[in-house]
């Protein structure tokens, strides 16, 4: 087992909203897809006041 072995899943998962956001034509900045990412993957909220994180299906928002 490699050290970034426990990343793959949510770096596959950045990677699957980057790329609905790139199809939809409404990208985010990296740190942010990042971000959203690591939450959708593991089903957890996020709390901002961003309101460009309503671009990614499927994250749970709170502002």
């Amino acid at each position: 087992m490699t050290a970034s072995a426990g990343f793959e899943p949510t770096g596959r998962e950045a990677a699957m909203v980057e790329a609905e956001l790139l199809d939809s034509g409404e990208r985010i900045n990296l740190g942010d897809t990042l971000i959203a990412g690591v939450c959708r993957h593991h089903g957890e909220r996020i709390v901002t006041h961003h309101e460009h994180f309503e671009r990614v299906s499927g994250l749970d928002i709170e502002a």
